[in-house]
């Protein structure tokens, strides 16, 4: 197991006096010396540092050299509106190696970060990988990236999400009954800091999602440990069962955010030879999200922008039902395409609207 990522919420003071940049520098070197705790303290690795904040345009400028020359610490910037200028932010924000996400707030906004995805694409395809929607309104927190939202204002606060997929596949019993004890696991690891936490900030909670890295295959678990093929939707019903296992845990042990399966195309080594080999299309993602968060996550399409548009409009549908949080993430290649290779990922599929 890995501590996939340590969060932390922050929000400069407004003050037209501050010194911004040092502010930045000062919040990277507590995180990273806390990372350092943790690890020692529980002997598990934190794979990644974050720091998730909003902040003015002037501001942004003045911190994103900072967070951009930093490698060890990976910074977002939400907006929560989606005027010509917050776009134009946007497309700065990913340009300089940050992480970006808006709240889709209303329908009409959808056109607009439809128009996003294929500028921020078009500029670079890795560039679209750091950029996100959520789709519910909802506010909350997670530690994942891009839709590490704040959901309050003040004092900064720490999150955590976990990397656990060959933990559950190695332990013994059922899909959930393995799950369960790798939750318990995880919890029992990280409790003091729930309680206690670390280094003076609180630690609101744990994400408990199960999602991939690569071999480390989320798409494989259901397949080999749930005995289904995510193909021809064979899998909604164990993703429920799991879901369901994740959530209820999540409830009682200081869960946040998602707490659900996720299924990014990209970061999925399973996922991505289903798709090269046409077992999987877009539209069992978009169905795979009715019961998992990510069901549209880190996907390459061949897609224009009116129809583009309407499949944000059917991810917004089915998040304004579900009244959970979700997450779209994807990648407007060029027409004809047929795969693509993105920074810090392997060559994936480019999938088809139709």
């Amino acid at each position: 197991m890995k501590i996939r990522a340590l969060t932390l919420y922050t929000l400069p003071e407004k003050d037209a006096t501050k010194n911004y940049d040092y502010w930045a520098e000062e919040k990277i070197g507590f995180l990273l010396d806390t990372a350092k705790k943790v690890e020692t303290e529980t002997g598990i690795e934190v794979w990644s540092k974050r720091i998730s904040t909003n902040l003015s345009p002037d501001t942004i400028k003045e911190v994103a050299p900072v967070f951009s020359k930093n490698q060890e610490v990976k910074a977002m910037i939400y907006q929560e509106a989606l005027s010509k200028l917050q776009l134009d932010i946007l497309s700065e924000i990913v340009r300089n190696g940050m992480y970006a996400s808006i709240i889709a707030g209303r329908e009409e906004n959808l056109m607009k970060a439809a128009f996003l995805i294929e500028k921020i694409s078009m500029d670079n395809y890795s560039y679209a990988t750091r950029f996100a929607i959520e789709m519910s309104g909802k506010k909350f927190e997670t530690a994942y990236f891009p839709l590490a939202a704040h959901r309050e204002a003040g004092p900064d606060r720490l999150a955590i999400a976990l990397l656990y997929p060959n933990d559950v596949l190695e332990s013994r019993g059922s899909l959930t009954e393995a799950l369960s004890y790798v939750l318990e696991k995880a919890y029992a690891n990280l409790k003091p800091f729930i309680k206690n936490g670390i280094r003076g900030v609180k630690v609101t909670g744990i994400d408990y999602s199960i999602s991939p890295w690569m071999e480390e295959s989320v798409a494989g678990l259901l397949q080999d440990k749930g005995k289904c093929q995510l193909e021809r939707l064979g899998c909604l019903d164990e993703v429920r069962k799991v879901n369901y296992t994740i959530s209820k845990f999540a409830k009682e042990k200081s869960g946040i955010g998602f707490n659900e399966v996720m299924l990014p195309l990209a970061e999925d080594s399973e996922l991505i030879r289903l798709a090269k080999e046409g077992k999987i299309e877009l539209r069992d993602f978009l169905l795979y999200s009715t019961v998992c968060v990510a069901g549209i996550d880190m996907i390459a399409l061949d897609i224009s922008r009116k129809d583009l548009f309407s499949l944000l409009k059917s991810a917004y549908a089915i998040a304004r039902t579900k009244q959970r949080p979700y997450g779209v993430r994807l990648i407007k290649a060029k027409k004809g395409e047929k795969t693509i290779r993105l920074e810090g990922f392997s060559e994936i599929p480019v999938l088809s609207f139709t």
